[in-house]
């Protein structure tokens, strides 16, 4: 009779211990459940630091999530417990925000061994984005530039050098000339060749042939030719017109082509 008693009271504890084991189940919350934002002291959410929510990961210790999001923004305390609570609004590309919860929880060694958002999309906005690939953009055919040469000669009157006595409408030509070479997509050399003609002494002659090379380039420069491309030079005496005889009015006009400077340029447009 004792052992029936024994068995029926055993059985009883027995069914009350699973009774109350599994009331204890039933009221201890889910790892899922996420308190309610009203109860934290940061209903209105962080902005946090996306780079440090990347860096989150099982393992971490208490001290490492600090540093990483602050304390939590509910009173769950800070040491003695397993899981914090924190709020957060996290911005997409297109500049809305979406408040997300965030749950962290510990192991029995207070590690980090499982962390949820109360939202699917909320993982994904903190991933870090891809930028957009840029179209490439198309190479332009480079530009072919053709070879010129471009030339001119012009004569000055006897024994001068300046541009007023320039013959043959020669400032007009020259200033043609000028624009000519500025509208060249490259210039790369520019020869002057001054002459005089045979009368006078040699010295004289090619300081004159000089003087009116000089002419001729400072004209150039001070119309818009780049100086460092040009090169001026007197050569002296030419002796290509046949005038014989002494000096005369006669022979002198029949030398006007031996005082003469050419123009030799070389580019491309």
């Amino acid at each position: 009779m004792n052992m029936n008693r024994k068995s029926s009271l055993a059985a009883c504890l027995l069914s009350l211990t699973m009774l109350f084991q599994a009331a204890a189940s039933a009221a201890a919350p889910s790892e899922e459940q996420f308190p309610d934002p009203a109860s934290s002291y940061r209903t209105e959410g962080l902005f946090p630091n996306v780079a440090n929510l990347r860096n989150m990961s099982n393992g971490l210790t208490k001290p490492q999530v600090l540093d990483l999001l602050g304390a939590p923004h509910f009173s769950e305390g800070l040491f003695g417990v397993r899981e914090w609570n924190y709020i957060f609004n996290l911005r997409d590309a297109d500049g809305s925000v979406t408040q997300c919860q965030y749950k962290v929880l510990y192991d029995d060694q207070a590690k980090v061994r499982r962390t949820l958002w109360n939202k699917p999309q909320c993982a994904d906005l903190i991933k870090e984005r891809q930028p957009q690939p840029v179209a490439a953009q198309p190479v332009p055919e480079p530009v072919k530039l053709q070879a010129v040469n471009v030339s001119d000669q012009f004569t000055f009157e006897f024994g001068q050098a300046d541009v007023a006595s320039l013959n043959d409408d020669g400032q007009t030509r020259l200033a043609r000339l000028a624009r000519d070479l500025r509208d060249l997509a490259q210039l790369d050399r520019v020869q002057i060749v001054g002459f005089a003609d045979r009368i006078g002494n040699a010295s004289a002659n090619q300081a004159l042939s000089q003087s009116r090379a000089d002419t001729v380039r400072d004209f150039l420069v001070a119309n818009g030719v780049p100086a460092a491309r040009i090169r001026a030079e007197g050569h002296g005496v030419k002796t290509r017109a046949q005038c014989p005889g002494p000096k005369s009015q006669a022979v002198i006009r029949c030398l006007k082509g031996d005082r003469q400077v050419s123009v030799e340029a070389v580019g491309a447009r």
